[in-house]
């Protein structure tokens, strides 16, 4: 691809009817944004790309101990209140909270803004600055405020938290033996969290050892709509006999709340959805850098748009070349069931209605974990369905579960019989690090079908088969 200065809104290419995807310089890497795939997404975890934020390399980390804080560096007041964050990936109707917000010590918000869990609604941004509104207070006296600043000033150590939805969510009432009260809390247990204004009116309800905001707690039970707490300090449950009790109180809660610190269990999935460019200015473009493990990446286009390019899956496992897979004319990019840690994509508007995709793959082996229950496969708590096994992928079986013990996990054909050939196992079927490894290599016959051996009962006497993996040559990322 040629490229030339250009006064494009945006992108500092211009795209002409030369086309050489493999010369474009991607590695640019100017304008970085760090993101997470619960705050930055819906409830669907659908990540909604603007024009606007064309130029940037988006990293995705911090999917286990999800949090967005990124410092603000000054704030300027001509006709409005502006913050200056660079890079900031703040949307309108954001909603965010401010940390130490201060010149010398000295407080810049206005004094009745001066309090703990402010809220506050993002209005107006561009990629570099922003500008807010108070918003969703419970004192809605402190609602719709734009004359937030003292005065204008430079910054330091002052930031910004976005507040999700998907990880703040309401305590209705306690009660003394550390229970707490949340609609659908959706809270798993060993989940993290912080407590925030829990109090009846101005009454706090918590021992006062516990009336600090920084403290975290473990979840150690888990009911519908209750769960309950201990202190977490240093990484481990407290061990303080005088700090059992959390709550000093029965009663109901106004206004307050639990955040997710911390969990294993949220959804590593994120479906990034570009924008639909009906202008002539080409050359929108995004880099992404997986920098944590996220197992299911999808990349999908709008109305006319379609995908061209490839995917490129390599591994220090991969016993033969790489796998490559290709695409013309699709709307859709979907990547499941593989670790996807260190997968860079580079993603382009060369042409009106088309966007141009380079994925690079690091790691060809695909991992469960399995469990039994009631006569029924569990791989990675979701009921066993027949897989496509890929030529040069490598699958591993964590067959550690406890519910295995003494019972069985092997691999036959479809007459039945053991199959061995490029299997791997490693330890005892039920006990710690066992593993069951299996490399599908190229001279292996497609469309064959392979089975598990197992046993509904340990003392049963006789064995279930239930179809695994069918062969295929390699996996189709590209659909419509």
């Amino acid at each position: 691809m040629l490229e030339v200065t250009t006064n494009s809104k945006y992108s500092n290419v211009e795209i002409s009817n030369i086309t050489k995807i493999k010369d474009f310089k991607f590695n640019l890497y100017e304008n970085i944004v760090y993101i997470n795939n619960t705050i930055h997404t819906d409830i669907n975890n659908n990540l909604e790309l603007r024009m606007e934020d064309s130029n940037t390399t988006f990293i995705i980390q911090n999917i286990f101990k999800p949090e967005y804080k990124k410092e603000i560096i000054e704030i300027k007041y001509d006709k409005e209140q502006e913050f200056i964050s660079n890079n900031h990936f703040l949307k309108p109707n954001d909603i965010i909270t401010l940390e130490n917000i201060t010149n010398n010590s000295h407080n810049l918000l206005q004094d009745n803004l001066d309090t703990p869990n402010i809220l506050f609604k993002v209005i107006k941004t561009t990629r570099n600055s922003f500008i807010l509104k108070t918003a969703n207070n419970y004192n809605t006296l402190l609602n719709n405020i734009v004359d937030i600043i003292k005065a204008p000033t430079i910054l330091n150590n002052s930031y910004f938290y976005i507040r999700s939805n998907k990880l703040i969510k309401q305590i209705t009432r306690v009660e003394q033996n550390n229970k707490f009260f949340c609609i659908n809390h959706g809270l798993n247990l060993n989940d993290i969290v912080k407590l925030e204004n829990i109090k009846y009116n101005s009454t706090n309800l918590l021992e006062t050892y516990y009336q600090n905001d920084t403290f975290l707690y473990i979840v150690t039970t888990v009911e519908t709509n209750m769960f309950e707490l201990t202190h977490y300090i240093n990484d481990k449950i407290s061990t303080n006999s005088n700090n059992i009790l959390i709550i000093n109180q029965d009663s109901l809660v106004t206004n307050g709340y639990f955040k997710l610190i911390q969990s294993n269990n949220i959804n590593s999935t994120i479906n990034i959805n570009l924008p639909n460019n009906l202008t002539d200015n080409y050359g929108i473009y995004y880099n992404f850098i997986i920098n944590d493990k996220i197992t299911k990446l999808s990349i999908n286009t709008k109305n006319d748009d379609i995908l061209i390019g490839s995917c490129n899956i390599g591994s220090n496992y991969l016993l033969g070349s790489e796998i490559i897979e290709t695409s013309n004319n699709y709307k859709k990019f979907i990547v499941d069931n593989i670790n996807l840690l260190y997968t860079k994509l580079e993603i382009i508007n060369i042409k009106k209605n088309i966007w141009h995709i380079n994925c690079n793959i690091f790691d060809n082996k695909i991992s469960y974990k399995v469990t039994y229950n009631n006569g029924d496969i569990y791989l990675n708590n979701i009921l066993l369905s027949t897989l496509n096994f890929y030529i040069n992928f490598i699958y591993e079986f964590d067959i550690s579960d406890s519910n295995l013990l003494n019972n069985e996990f092997s691999i036959v054909d479809d007459k039945y019989s053991s199959y061995f050939k490029d299997i791997l196992n490693i330890g005892l079927i039920g006990t710690n690090n066992s593993k069951l490894i299996i490399y599908i290599n190229k001279d292996s016959l497609l469309d064959s079908e392979y089975y598990i051996r197992y046993k509904n009962n340990i003392n049963d006497d006789f064995y279930l088969y239930k179809k695994l993996f069918i062969i295929k040559n390699k996996p189709i990322y590209f659909s419509n």
